[in-house]
């Protein structure tokens, strides 16, 4: 079986999908504190300044990753790399990486990115700050770490496929494909209010064991970095619930992608459970066909 390749056109759904929940919480509850309004998709501000709606003065980024929910990790985008198929004389090849995600120079002037994780919460970062993270990290955590073995309160990590670097491939058309580099970071670590302390890891050569040597200043103080906010999930939920006709449509989109992508059962029953659907009657991709 191939790798899966993402349509830049269904991306569309998850859009939608991400608007409702936001409209949602701006219209009956306290949690976005101003009035919520988008940009033009596909316009100035979301292509170039990379602003896909405000809150109040707040610039605002919308990120959800359905695969947070079933692999307990989210890929945050660090590079794009193209094909070029321009020059006959050389054939098609790989063009330099360029900026993507955290990297890109027009994110860090959005005021915050709002990390939709369905089953988590939705978590708001700084742009700076999110990429600091994921910089200092990328250097600090060997590839080869499993995950399990770093915790926070003596509470394994759940995403086994934790700090590693993954491959997204995109395609719009024939002529316009794309990969996207991304750094796989462990839901806990976007989600942990009280921050994530800066350092690097060292495994001892004599037990084995994995350690880590936290950065401090003078007076012995650690350097964290942590998100703006958390919402818990249970409370995002609660007021999409309230609010039906909106949840009926969003659970209509979560179904529609369960079934597009072509689930299997365990992950797919993953995913509607985060948003409270039956699953009684959900329709699951017929792998016998």
């Amino acid at each position: 079986m191939g790798k899966a390749v993402y349509s830049a056109k269904s991306s569309y759904g998850k859009t939608e999908l991400q608007n409702l929940i936001l409209e949602s919480l701006a219209e009956n509850s306290e949690f976005l504190s101003g009035e919520l309004k988008f940009t033009e998709a596909g316009g100035f501000e979301d292509k170039k300044q990379k602003i896909d709606a405000y809150i109040g003065n707040d610039s605002i980024q919308v990120k959800m990753d359905y695969q947070s929910t079933v692999k307990h990790t989210t890929a945050i985008e660090i590079a794009q790399v193209n094909l070029v198929t321009s020059d006959f004389n050389k054939g098609d090849y790989m063009s330099e990486p360029i900026a993507g995600g955290v990297t890109e120079k027009q994110l860090m002037d959005v005021n915050y990115i709002y990390y939709i994780l369905p089953g988590q919460g939705i978590s708001i970062w700084k742009p700076t700050n999110l990429s600091r993270l994921v910089f200092h990290c990328m250097r600090s955590i060997p590839l080869d770490v499993n995950p399990q073995e770093i915790g926070f309160d003596g509470i394994p990590l759940k995403g086994q496929n934790g700090f590693k670097i993954a491959v997204a491939a995109n395609k719009e058309s024939e002529k316009n494909m794309w990969s996207s580099l991304c750094y796989l970071l462990p839901n806990e670590y976007l989600t942990y209010k009280l921050g994530i302390p800066l350092g690097h890891w060292e495994r001892d050569r004599q037990s084995g064991d994995l350690k880590f040597y936290a950065n401090e200043d003078d007076s012995k103080n650690r350097t964290v970095i942590k998100p703006v906010d958390v919402i818990e999930w249970d409370e995002v939920l609660n007021v999409l619930i309230q609010d039906q006709e909106r949840y009926e449509e969003i659970c209509g989109l979560v179904k529609e992608y369960i079934y597009k992508y072509k689930y299997g059962k365990r992950k797919a029953f993953m995913i509607a459970d985060s948003f409270n659907i039956n699953t009684e009657y959900l329709k699951l991709w017929d792998w016998s066909q």
